[in-house]
């Protein structure tokens, strides 16, 4: 998940359809509109309105969600969404409707959902870590998003309640073990199609005139990177053309 200040960084709006109330951005955001707020008699730039209570929002309501991606397309602020992971709320293709960069978990998305996220180009963000962690047993409808052309992102959702998984290496394998991906499909997904879910085209891939952020690995063939579990494959690492780490090969 994202803390607050990544969010803020990366320019994005972020919410779950998945009822995860307990987000550092979330209890930020309503700590601040509460500040904001004063008990009704008292002076302050809204003194009538009561107390912000997220609990008191229904998780189905589109209508809430609909006014705040408004908002946040009038301001310019990308939005996110985390859909579809436990049932079918049609979270993912709401959040397409107003150009979402992407639409996470999916494991319950149908064909509906699959052809907005198509025709806004809204990235599906794939989360084995999640799925292995919750024992889930409902896989994401991979074969109705390549059929959609939807690209396909690999991320691992590293989180303490569903998902501490550390390895996007990891994600990657388990991409291709567990939901069927190509060894070619994760690695776009860690690569170019993550970029894309975070609204960056300034990376993701080796070319001209790209931020230079690559790593070289101890491997003959790409797909090794999805083959090994744990280890370090890592020989030296790049960020914006710069050598950050080297490591001696095994």
């Amino acid at each position: 998940q994202f803390d607050k200040d990544e969010v803020e960084a990366a320019g994005l709006v972020k919410f779950d359809f998945l009822g995860l109330r307990t987000l550092t951005v979330i209890d930020w955001t309503v700590k601040t509109i509460n500040a904001r707020r004063a008990p009704a008699g008292t002076a302050g730039p809204h003194p009538r309105l009561p107390p912000l209570d997220i609990g008191r929002i229904p998780l189905d309501d589109a209508f809430t969600y609909e006014r705040v991606f408004k908002r946040a397309r009038k301001l310019g602020i990308p939005v996110k969404l985390h859909a579809e992971q436990l049932s079918d709320q049609r979270g993912a293709a709401l959040v397409a409707q107003f150009g979402g960069l992407s639409a996470d978990h999916l494991e319950h998305l149908d064909e509906t959902g699959v052809r907005a996220m198509a025709e806004a180009g809204t990235v599906a963000v794939l989360l084995p870590g999640a799925f292995y962690a919750l024992r889930d047993t409902q896989l994401p409808p991979i074969d109705l998003l390549r059929k959609h052309a939807v690209p396909m992102a690999v991320a691992t959702d590293c989180n303490p309640g569903t998902s501490p998984m550390l390895s996007l290496r990891l994600a990657a394998n388990m991409a291709c073990t567990l939901f069927r991906l190509t060894p070619e499909e994760a690695l776009r997904g860690v690569t170019v199609n993550a970029a894309r879910a975070l609204g960056l085209d300034d990376r993701g891939v080796l070319a001209v005139g790209k931020r230079a952020d690559l790593v070289v690995w101890n491997a003959r063939e790409p797909a090794e990177l999805c083959y090994w579990i744990g280890g370090s494959l890592a020989r030296h690492l790049f960020v914006a053309g710069q050598l950050r780490t080297s490591a001696s090969a095994p």
